[in-house]
């Protein structure tokens, strides 16, 4: 896998994207392709479930561009199978606190680092029965809340997690800002750039 991604960010260069929350054929071949480094697959806002996000990773992966799964939530059973799926990256909203980050990480990464189910069928038949000694999954945590924003310091510090992003929007619905007001700085940054 490429990581298109997290090593322009590490570089300090921009990643350009797009996003898609249709899950259909159509839309995935009409916004991906070689002017986007990776596409923002929207599994918590749009529709996608399972099947079509397992076909948007695998349309990715067919034309050469990275992914980039947002999950539904943060639940273990589920990282754990939207990181079988062998997205470039996964981003998983909402993480408020160190401790919910942990458990991110124990549900995204194998031991010793945490406690991730090994057994995919797609990670054995695309990387061999060892993938799990150094699966190059990027880790994106969300942070959307004051509380998120206090305790950004100590979840970028986990080993394990590979980015923040600013998730903007939600952040502002909650200090009352209006959304017609812009950020100036940018969303993604990385916290392991030499991974």
């Amino acid at each position: 896998m490429r990581r298109t991604c997290l090593m322009a960010l590490s570089a300090s260069q921009s990643a350009t994207t797009t996003s898609t929350t249709l899950p259909t054929d159509y839309c995935l071949i009409e916004t991906i392709g070689p002017m986007w480094d990776f596409l923002w697959i929207d599994g918590q806002h749009g529709p996608f479930s399972y099947d079509s996000a397992l076909t948007a990773v695998r349309t990715t992966d067919l034309v050469g561009t990275d992914s980039l799964l947002r999950v539904p939530g943060q639940e273990h059973s589920l990282l754990g199978l939207y990181a079988d799926m062998l997205p470039s990256a996964m981003m998983v909203p909402v993480v408020n606190t160190p401790e919910q980050a942990k458990a991110v990480v124990d549900a995204t990464r194998f031991p010793p680092l945490g406690n991730r189910s090994y057994g995919g069928r797609r990670p054995i038949d695309f990387l061999g029965r060892d993938y799990y000694m150094g699966e190059g999954l990027v880790l994106v945590l969300q942070i959307e809340t004051p509380e998120a924003v206090e305790n950004a310091a100590a979840i970028a510090a986990l080993e394990g997690v590979d980015a923040l992003f600013l998730g903007a929007d939600d952040l502002k619905i909650q200090l009352g800002v209006p959304q017609k007001m812009r950020a100036k700085s940018p969303a993604v940054w990385p916290v392991r750039p030499n991974r």
